[in-house]
């Protein structure tokens, strides 16, 4: 299965000293390793859609706000197989 490094996905620059972790993702009979910077952890959260936002990409579904008040992006990983 494919590698893909979720810098590339989401366009941001890469740092001199770039290191990867990876995260297994599969939906169905696809799968993929998502190399990302650092995997933080995994915690329960509320989704907020949102449409318009992106500029017509179909990466990301929705938003959230973290415990310590950061806004995040939400992958949707069946964008990435």
């Amino acid at each position: 299965f494919p590698a893909l490094w979720l810098r590339d996905k989401v366009g941001l620059p890469w740092p001199a000293d770039a290191v990867g972790q990876v995260v297994l993702v599969e939906l169905a009979d696809r799968r993929a390793a998502l190399i990302v910077d650092e995997f933080v952890g995994q915690q329960e959260i509320v989704v907020k859609q949102f449409d318009g936002v992106n500029d017509g990409r179909t990466l990301f579904s929705g938003a959230t706000i973290l415990g310590d008040g950061a806004p995040t992006l939400i992958i949707d990983a069946s964008t990435l197989l």
